[in-house]
């Protein structure tokens, strides 16, 4: 423990200390000077340790700059509704009679959803429902699987949740004014001068697009600060709500087979002086629980994005003619726009490090359906059965949950890793990727910076 509050403006680029150029009341100092001469109650060898450790190479010839780097805490916490349904119920409920959607309905790569489902459609049940009701079914799933998430994230993660400075969340399902941050701050207590920020209609790549809005600005306030700061990422998705069964429309027949339901909340760090590997007796060295390991810390470095408008129309709201209610667009064309896409900014951003596909260690990638992930497969030389196995689980289980569908495969990669202390290595990279309308996919390397013990 550090028994020296050090307040200083750090200046890790410069053998010499001097002053601030535009704040000459702060003096820089050097980090090599302010471990050797303002903290004397580290030891030289400890300090050797953690110095080295954000310029070390690791097995994978990967020497990454922590400098900027966001820490995950714990593992992402998840909600789903209490019920589920498999697709044969679905279909009943919904009153399908395309048999083109019901063939949609029998592939078995989805075997069960959880859903905010009407009791079925008939009699007194509408076939399409109103705005009213969508967007009542919306606020009923925030309030429920949105709250459940954040609890869930803060209890797993010990997070104090006055210790939150910045609130982001995720939707494409709901609209609300205050946002969704704002429906959260008054239902929760977070505290007032929390920074908050809602991230709306980026579809199934907004989670992706919320890790990379918290990470450019969490490393920044920390600084400022001079303090670690805290964020909480909630993605929260009623896709049941925009279910419509117009006949004859297959663009319905494919919503309705594959999205689901489903709320991820996630903790986020960031430092002053950025992230660095573990070392014994560190503050970022791992405290396992009795009896159970630790989660491994994820530490995100780097982030691309692609978005190729030509697609544009193909995934998309739209609204409905005789209804004049939204529905969900999404045409045959799109698992070929992004699968065959996703290798651009994948290999962009893994040779801005000097890393190949080949040495990635995990792979975790968005469900998008059975066709994006057999391209992306492909494209990237993966081995579907291995490399994918948490992201075709989780749509097995879930089907597409749109935005947080990512963060479940992590979910499941890390608990995965306690369980198996080989699966994730200190040094290790992982990618993650997530691809949604635009169409835009988005691209995360992160780093192993604290395996599991």
């Amino acid at each position: 423990m550090m028994k020296t509050q050090v307040k200083q403006f750090i200046s890790i680029h410069d053998d010499q200390q001097h002053v601030h150029p535009e704040r000459p009341e702060i003096l820089q100092i050097p980090e090599q000077k302010l471990f050797k001469t303002i903290l004397p109650s580290i030891t030289s060898e400890f300090l050797e340790k953690a110095l080295s450790a954000n310029t070390a190479k690791h097995s994978l010839g990967f020497s990454p700059n922590l400098s900027f780097a966001v820490d995950m805490v714990g593992s992402p916490a998840t909600a789903f509704p209490e019920t589920s349904y498999s697709q044969l119920e679905v279909g009943k409920i919904l009153d399908i009679k395309d048999p083109v959607t019901w063939k949609l309905l029998s592939a078995p790569h989805i075997q069960k959803r959880h859903l905010y489902l009407p009791p079925a459609i008939g009699g007194d049940q509408p076939r399409q429902p109103t705005a009213t009701q969508r967007n009542a079914t919306f606020m009923k799933g925030l309030d429920d699987i949105g709250v459940k998430a954040v609890e869930a994230a803060l209890s797993s993660t010990k997070t104090d949740i006055k210790d939150i400075d910045m609130l982001v969340t995720v939707t494409s399902t709901g609209l609300a004014l205050p946002g969704v941050s704002g429906i959260l701050i008054r239902k929760l207590p977070f505290r007032g001068d929390v920074l908050r920020s809602d991230i709306v209609g980026m579809g199934c790549n907004g989670g992706a697009s919320g890790l990379r809005a918290i990470a450019t600005q969490l490393g920044h306030m920390a600084s400022i600060r001079g303090k670690q700061c805290k964020a909480l990422l909630l993605c929260c998705e009623v896709n049941s709500a925009y279910f419509v069964n117009r006949e004859g429309n297959i663009g319905d027949g494919v919503v309705n087979s594959l999205f689901g339901d489903g709320a991820v909340a996630s903790i986020l760090a960031a430092s002053p002086m950025g992230s660095s590997f573990a070392v014994p007796g560190s503050p970022n060295s791992v405290v396992s629980p009795v009896g159970k390991p630790a989660t491994p810390k994820i530490s995100l470095l780097d982030f691309e994005s692609i978005t190729i408008p030509e697609y544009f129309e193909d995934m998309s709201y739209n609204m409905d003619d005789n209804s004049e209610l939204p529905f969900f667009k999404l045409t045959k064309r799109i698992p070929a726009a992004v699968g065959n896409s996703v290798e651009i900014p994948v290999r962009k951003l893994l040779e801005r490090h000097g890393l190949k596909p080949a040495d990635v260690g995990q792979w975790v990638v968005h469900g998008g359906g059975k066709s994006v992930m057999q391209l992306v497969a492909k494209n990237l030389g993966l081995d579907q059965e291995h490399d994918l196995r948490h992201t075709k689980s989780v749509l097995r289980d879930y089907g597409n949950i749109s935005s947080g569908s990512f963060l479940v495969s992590l979910q499941r990669l890390l608990a995965e890793a306690q369980e198996d202390l080989d699966v994730l290595k200190t040094g290790d990279v992982v990618t993650l990727i997530a691809m949604g309308p635009g169409a835009t996919i988005e691209v995360i390397l992160g780093v192993v910076t604290a395996a599991a013990k």
